[in-house]
């Protein structure tokens, strides 16, 4: 099944049609996807996990890191549309040692 029509099914339900804005379903929508792109990577780790030839290991690596991209895209998306959340990921997970973390683990992907 396509991903945005997953994420059309997902939609809160309301009591009148047109209830939710344009934004909130997109935000909504950006949410599932963003679901979506973080069991794709699940998905790709348990696929190396049992692999066994390395050239099939490598494309599931790259492939794996395409959707890392992707999902990193609509976080960024997220994060733009809602500045609580922001302010929230600048006080934790963007803290001074998750982003020396972040950059050590960004090198050894790349």
């Amino acid at each position: 099944m396509d991903v945005l029509k997953k994420a059309e099914n997902r939609l809160p339900e309301t009591g009148t049609e047109g209830e939710l804005s344009n934004e909130a379903r997109d935000f909504h929508r950006a949410i599932e996807i963003f679901k979506e792109e973080l069991d794709a990577i699940d998905w790709y780790d348990a696929q190396l996990g049992l692999c066994r030839d390395p050239r099939l290991q490598e494309i599931l690596v790259h492939n794996q890191n395409e959707e890392r991209k992707h999902a990193k895209m609509i976080f960024e998306w997220l994060e733009e549309r809602d500045l609580a959340f922001s302010i929230e990921l600048k006080k934790s997970v963007l803290s001074e040692n998750a982003g020396e973390e972040r950059g050590q683990a960004e090198q050894s992907i790349e």
